[in-house]
C-alpha cells in the first residue's frame, strides 16, 4: 500500500458510492404497512456527496459512477441528474441481472429503517477504468480526491487497487487524497483494531457522532447506539433475489439519532464526542478527523504530523477544547509536547441551520453525505478547514431546504 497526499490542482473529486432509488412506506400503530404519499427519490450516499461537491465545483471537476438498467432508471430521474452536468456522470450498464439499486425506507413513528430491494453494485478504484476519467492522454482529468463509504474490508481494497491502478497506468506519482466515511454498521468496538490498521492510509476519516461513539463503549451515551438502523447486505455475499433480503431490526434507531437532552446534558455529549475524535486521531490519519454532529455542527482535529497548510486552526478560531481529560495522557504519548500540542485540540464549528430555522428544513436525509462532498470540494480548492466550513455547511444545509 502506497502512502502520500501530493495532488495536482486539476483533476476531479469522485465518489465510489452508488446511486440508489429511495422508495417509502409507513408502519401504523396497529403494525400494518401503508404506502407513503411521497414519490420515489434520488438517493444514496454517493449521490448526496457528489451533488454537495457540485455546488462549489463545475461538472468537469466532479464525478460519479452510476450503475443502472434503462428499464429500471426512470427517465425523469436521469434528466434530473444530467441537469447538474453531463460531464460528471459515468453511466455503467448493469450486467448482473439486477436492476438499478433500490432501497425501501420504512417509517415507524420517528424511527426510519432501510432495506435493499435490489442488491448494490459496489465500485472500487479499478471500476474507474470504465470511465473517461482515467485517460493517460489527459492526466488533468484524473481523480485527485476519492470519497467512499464502506466497511474496513472494502477500505483496504480501495488502497490496494489504487496501487494496482498506478502500476497498470504507469503513473506512480498519482496519489489522490482519500476521504472515508465508515459504513454505519461497522461502527462497533469489534472493528476498532481493523480501523486502527487502516486509518493511516487515509487523509480524512469522518463518522457522524453516533457512529464515532459506537466505536468506544466507554463513551456511549445511549443504550441503543450500537444498533444501526440500516440493514445491509453482507459485504462478501450479496443476495441475488428479493426473497431472502434482510429485514430491519424492530428496535433499530435512525442514523440521525437525536440524543434526548433531558437524559444527557449537551455539554457531556460534546465532551464524549471530543474524546472519540481524539481517539480516532490517535490512529494517525494523514490530515485529520471530522465528526458530523447534527444540530451541534461538527468538530475536527488535525493530525499533529500533517505539514500542509490545509485544515490548520486559524488564530482567531473559538470553540470548546477538550483538556484535562482521562485521554489527555494518551494524546501526550502520541504527539508529545511542544509545537504539536496546539494541533491536537478539538475545534467546534456550529451548524448551518439552528433551531430558529426549523420551519425551513425539508428533510435531513443525505445532509451528512452532502457535508462530505463539501469537504472534498474544500480539499480540491486548497482551503483550510474554517474556510472550507462555508462549503461544508452550505452543502449540507442546502441539500433539502425550501
Amino acid at each position: 500500500m502506497q502512502e502520500g497526499n501530493g495532488v495536482s490542482s486539476n483533476g476531479r473529486v469522485i465518489t465510489l458510492e452508488e446511486f440508489i432509488i429511495d422508495t417509502f412506506t409507513h408502519i401504523q400503530e396497529d403494525g400494518s404497512q401503508v404506502d407513503v404519499d411521497q414519490p420515489d427519490q434520488i438517493g444514496g450516499g454517493g449521490s448526496y456527496a457528489i451533488i454537495g461537491a457540485r455546488i462549489f465545483l463545475p461538472p468537469t471537476k466532479v464525478g460519479m459512477l452510476l450503475s443502472y438498467t434503462p428499464e429500471s432508471l426512470p427517465e425523469p430521474m436521469r434528466q434530473s441528474l444530467l441537469a447538474y452536468g453531463e460531464e460528471m456522470w459515468a453511466f455503467v450498464l448493469r450486467k448482473d441481472g439486477n436492476p438499478t439499486t433500490r432501497i425501501l425506507n420504512t417509517y415507524h413513528g420517528q424511527i426510519r429503517t432501510e432495506r435493499y430491494l435490489s442488491p448494490p453494485n459496489l465500485f472500487t478504484p479499478l471500476s474507474l477504468l470504465s470511465t473517461p476519467w482515467i485517460n493517460p492522454s489527459n492526466p488533468e482529468d484524473w481523480p485527485i480526491i476519492i470519497h467512499f463509504i464502506s466497511y474496513s474490508d472494502r477500505a483496504r481494497k480501495v488502497v490496494e487497487e489504487l496501487d494496482i491502478l498506478r502500476e497498470k497506468m504507469g503513473k506512480d506519482d498519482w496519489i489522490p487524497k482519500l476521504v472515508w466515511e465508515p459504513y454505519p454498521p461497522m461502527c462497533i468496538p469489534e472493528n476498532v483494531t481493523a480501523l486502527r490498521e487502516l486509518v493511516p492510509f487515509f487523509d480524512i476519516i469522518s463518522p457522524n457522532h453516533t457512529e464515532a461513539l459506537s466505536f468506544f463503549p466507554s463513551l456511549s451515551i445511549h443504550p441503543n447506539l450500537d444498533k444501526p438502523s440500516f440493514v445491509p447486505f453482507p459485504l462478501q455475499e450479496t443476495p441475488q433475489s428479493t426473497s431472502n433480503l434482510p429485514s430491519p431490526p424492530p428496535d433499530s434507531l435512525p442514523h440521525d439519532l437525536e440524543i434526548n437532552e433531558t437524559d444527557v446534558a449537551e455539554e457531556r455529549l460534546k465532551e464524549n464526542i471530543e474524546l472519540a475524535c481524539l481517539k480516532l486521531l490517535s490512529f494517525k490519519p494523514k490530515i485529520g478527523v471530522i465528526i458530523r454532529c447534527g444540530h451541534l455542527g461538527c468538530c475536527y482535529a488535525l493530525s499533529p504530523f500533517h505539514s500542509d497548510s490545509l485544515f490548520k486552526k486559524p488564530s482567531n478560531s473559538q470553540g470548546p477544547l477538550f483538556e484535562n481529560t482521562p485521554d489527555s495522557q494518551m494524546m501526550e504519548e502520541i504527539v508529545g509536547k511542544g509545537e504539536n500540542e496546539e494541533r491536537t485540540k478539538v475545534i467546534w464549528i456550529p451548524a448551518y441551520w439552528d433551531k430558529s430555522d426549523e420551519e425551513k428544513k425539508v428533510d435531513p436525509t443525505g445532509a451528512g453525505n452532502a457535508f462530505m462532498g463539501g469537504v472534498c470540494a474544500a480539499l480540491h480548492k486548497g482551503l483550510d478547514l474554517h474556510q472550507g466550513t462555508f462549503h461544508i455547511h452550505l452543502a449540507s444545509g442546502q441539500d433539502r431546504v425550501e
